[in-house]
């Protein structure tokens, strides 16, 4: 129930013009500048393009530091589509925060054949399928995170198959982008287990883009069709 109010306190803190509030799980509020959002483009479209919010780069309007609230940001994805997907760029709303300092770079993570983020007992030391760093792009302290990292892993050769889950996310490299709850579920690494985020009101923001694999009849074929045009 605290944690709940601390949400409600900092959504309509986030609705005042020159100051927004950071919630903790702990209970704490810190107050930080706000900052103006980022438009960034959307580049070339993928096959796939998922966010958690819905729309890609879905922007932040609240935030959790990172022992405050979540060191790592994980969801569950499952791939419906009737093809494989190999995952192109992930995307992640994050920034350093002085007052919560992480050491940098900070990790994006992919587990495949994954359906229950509890079955990994500590981030830290997970056997990733998919682990690598990146540097925030944000400037620090921006609350909320204006801006994506984006991180191309197209060569990491992360393929998910069709009816497959991961587990996917990233580590809070001192605040963490996130939107009131809009029935998609993240789960946060606090303190030393994972806590559901959906329970207090918030989902976390992040997301990919995916291209389909195709066979190599699937290829003839398009080729055969594009010869006609």
């Amino acid at each position: 129930m605290l944690r709940k109010l601390v949400v409600a306190l900092a959504v309509l803190a986030i609705a005042a013009p020159a100051f927004a509030l950071v919630a903790s799980k702990d209970g704490s509020l810190v107050t930080t500048p706000n900052s103006n959002p980022v438009e960034q483009p959307l580049g070339d479209r993928a096959d796939v393009e998922y966010n958690t919010g819905g729309a890609m780069f879905t922007p932040a309007t609240s935030n959790g530091s990172a022992s405050g609230w979540a060191y790592y940001t994980m969801h569950v994805y499952t791939n419906g589509a009737a093809q494989d997907i190999e995952l192109l760029e992930l995307g992640f709303p994050t920034n350093e925060y002085s007052s919560d300092p992480i050491v940098m770079p900070v990790e994006w993570n992919v587990d495949l054949n994954n359906n229950n983020i509890l079955s990994i007992v500590n981030p830290y030391s997970h056997a990733w399928d998919g682990v690598g760093t990146f540097y925030p792009a944000g400037l620090p302290n921006t609350s909320p995170p204006s801006v994506y990292s984006v991180i191309d892993v197209s060569a990491a050769n992360l393929v998910l198959p069709a009816g497959v889950a991961m587990v996917w996310g990233y580590e809070n490299a001192g605040l963490c982008g996130q939107i009131s709850y809009n029935g998609v579920e993240t789960v946060g690494w606090y303190v030393s287990y994972w806590d559901s985020d959906a329970p207090y009101g918030r989902t976390g923001l992040q997301q990919f883009t995916a291209d389909y694999l195709t066979t190599a009849a699937e290829e003839a074929t398009l080729s055969q069709v594009k010869s006609l045009y």
